[in-house]
């Protein structure tokens, strides 16, 4: 074997050794990752609702309220998701299409739903998410956080939405 090819050998087995120790440095990565985005829900409660067939998790110091409930005077809330069902056939004052229609797109749990984006109502921030089926709108809110802490909390939630129907 002549020294080029000695040579050549060496340099392809250092090369196919940093390869597989970056790849598995990237797969360790990634790994962990997914492990910190459960550890990061760990301990939170889980809302489950049977009428419109759905569940997700929540912070401990959330509340969740149901179709017109309110917070109690003497319940501390560090934010809070309402959920309310859309009317039938209940149309946009704006653009006169189906609700869910005037607003942005997205998927939540595997569904399709609009959303309003993060806004401002006094001193609380809220993001309206509405479903077409089941047919329903769910607003999370807070006046406890920043808006870039609200926002992710709120992605937090959002990533454990699961439709059980």
């Amino acid at each position: 074997m002549s020294k080029h090819q000695g040579f050549s050998a060496v340099a392809l087995v250092i090369i196919l050794a940093v390869l597989a120790v970056g790849g598995y440095a990237v797969w360790k990565d990634q790994l962990g990752s997914e492990a910190s985005k459960s550890d990061e829900t760990a301990g939170w409660k889980t809302y489950r609702n049977e009428k419109y067939g759905f569940e997700f998790k929540y912070p401990v110091n959330w509340c969740v309220f149901e179709e017109g409930q309110k917070a109690k005077k003497d319940e501390n809330c560090g934010g809070s998701v309402s959920i309310e069902p859309i009317p039938a056939g209940e149309l946009s004052i704006d653009t006169g299409k189906p609700l869910i229609d005037s607003y942005n797109p997205i998927t939540v749990g595997g569904r399709r739903a609009g959303e309003t984006g993060w806004s401002e109502a006094g001193p609380d921030l809220f993001r309206g998410i509405l479903f077409a089926d089941p047919s329903i709108s769910v607003f999370l809110s807070s006046r406890a956080y920043t808006l870039e802490k609200i926002k992710e909390i709120g992605n937090q939630i959002l990533s454990t939405f699961r439709f059980i129907k």
